[in-house]
């Protein structure tokens, strides 16, 4: 049975010195390379997955779209082939076997790997999960209260075994942290 390391939001942007800063993003970058080591020796799948922006995406505090069609807004972030939308140069780069983005989309935000917030399945995530005949996901990164946790729902909707490692995911609002592990448990997805 095939497992993927689904590294979430490990990018410039959401480092301590970045335009989104995650608290301890910086901490849990060893224990993802140290995964990476673990999950290449095993032969198994390695995927990152990056926000990756318009400049003026709908989500965006300072956009010039209509307030009230948005929903959560955030400081520009992981703005599209800039140095904050790239990878954590820290992480094990050379081991990751797919790289994947989303909220590419100027106006359809996304927190999900798999689904856009209009219920859009990514189909090229999609295909590359059956195409490695993926059972189990284990999933890192950032933001838990966000990023992650959208992404675990939509992975066990989709029937896969979901693993959402706490001790390799940083959240940007510790208060965040005791809600999300109750729909976790509500949703049957494992942490």
């Amino acid at each position: 049975m095939k497992k993927c390391l689904l590294i979430v939001g490990m990018q410039n942007d959401f480092s301590e010195n970045g335009a989104l800063p995650v608290p301890g993003f910086s901490d849990i970058i060893q224990g993802i390379n140290k995964k990476i080591e673990n999950y290449i020796s095993g032969d198994q799948i390695i995927m990152a997955a990056k926000d990756w922006h318009p400049k003026n995406h709908i989500s965006f505090k300072d956009s010039t779209w209509d307030q009230s069609l948005q929903g959560s807004l955030w400081p520009k972030h992981c703005i599209k082939n800039t140095h904050g939308a790239q990878l954590d140069n820290r992480l094990q780069l050379n081991k990751v076997g797919y790289e994947v983005t989303r909220g590419d989309d100027l106006m359809i935000g996304t927190y999900s790997v798999f689904k856009d917030a209009n219920g859009n399945w990514n189909e090229d995530v999609k295909k590359i999960f059956e195409k490695e005949e993926i059972k189990e996901i284990e999933i890192v990164g950032v933001a838990g209260e966000y990023c992650i946790k959208h992404t675990s729902f939509d992975a066990a909707e989709l029937g896969y075994e979901v693993f959402a490692n706490q001790e390799l995911i940083k959240y940007i609002d510790e208060a965040n942290i005791e809600p999300t592990l109750n729909a976790f448990k509500e949703k049957l997805i494992k942490y």
